[in-house]
């Protein structure tokens, strides 16, 4: 063996660590399972609100070396009741922005993902991502094996869909009809008749889930998280289309329901809407990470195995 074929084969070992692998890939809520914290599924004995605060599931996909992600969920609050009028009326409510905390990610079986935020916790209801007084999302980190993953969100699938669902929740005393509800928690309140999402992506230079932490609805672009936009209120079972159409990537991203305290039309004036989803399933490109190229030393241990091979070849000829 010369050293010409020595130093091919080294070059070969070296360069197939260094390679990443790209690829197209989905994830579904059925390839996805609890990794931390308790399940919320709205039955005992899953069904403690302040034991599943700051779940997270993961999920895998079925496409080769498609990274995972881990799914978990926050909430910010946008308004507060004022105690008095008409509970499903916008001039009956305070702006009240509080920065994004963990809440609970609910498991709605074919429905998709949902969350509990704190308001939502001791009451039956459709416990959506929602804009409702407080704005629920969905945080996504993708990555295997402690490395990130580089990946452009495409599309989005929803499960459940208020603008299919529609449903108002009135506080006591007030007159409650065919499909209304009412809510025995002071301020929880509000009306579903949509399904809108903002679609955020990390670009920033700290922690992603910090700088997350660090924000509320209307300064979220200023602690690292860039719009890539909003969607269209989207009905049960459908998919959105191409979200990502100049392939950003990135290895955090945040789902949310529609966030108009960070719309030019609305801003600051804004107290919550109307949108209410389950997420179900998304798509994507992305790159996953290679692995560690050899070191120095690790090539010279390679060349001295390889040369060792080599000599007890000659010897077994000899």
């Amino acid at each position: 063996m010369g050293q010409a074929t020595l130093a091919a084969m080294l070059l070969v070992m070296a360069c197939g660590a260094a390679n990443a692998a790209t690829w197209n890939a989905s994830w579904n809520k059925s390839n996805c399972s609890v990794s931390s914290g308790s399940a919320f599924t709205g039955s005992a004995p899953n069904n403690v609100y302040a034991n599943s605060v700051g779940n997270a599931y993961t999920c895998t996909s079925n496409t080769a070396n498609a990274s995972d992600v881990v799914i978990s969920a926050f909430s910010a609050k946008l308004s507060s009741y004022k105690g008095s009028g008409a509970s499903n009326t916008a001039s009956s409510y305070n702006l009240d922005r509080k920065n994004f905390a963990s809440t609970a990610i609910a498991d709605w079986g074919g429905n998709g993902f949902g969350t509990l935020n704190s308001f939502e916790s001791d009451k039956t209801g459709p416990h959506a991502a929602d804009n409702v007084q407080q704005l629920d999302g969905f945080l996504l980190h993708f990555g295997s094996a402690g490395k990130d993953a580089s990946v452009a969100l495409d599309n989005i699938s929803v499960g459940w869909s208020a603008k299919d669902h529609a449903a108002t929740i009135k506080k006591v005393g007030e007159t409650c009809g065919t499909g209304c509800s009412t809510s025995t928690i002071t301020g929880d309140y509000g009306t579903y008749n949509s399904a809108r999402m903002s679609v955020y992506y990390y670009t920033g230079s700290g922690v992603p889930s910090a700088d997350l932490t660090a924000a509320n609805a209307e300064t979220l672009q200023s602690k690292g998280w860039s719009l890539l936009g909003d969607t269209a209120s989207m009905a049960s079972n459908t998919t959105t289309g191409d979200l990502n159409v100049n392939d950003v990537k990135s290895s955090w991203w945040l789902i949310t329901a529609f966030n108009g305290a960070d719309d030019a039309g609305t801003g600051s004036s804004w107290k919550g809407g109307t949108d209410a989803f389950k997420l179900l399933a998304f798509a994507g490109n992305g790159t996953t990470p290679p692995k560690q190229t050899p070191e120095p030393s690790s090539l010279a241990l390679m060349f001295v195995a390889v040369l060792g091979a080599a000599g007890a070849r000659r010897r077994k000829r000899a």
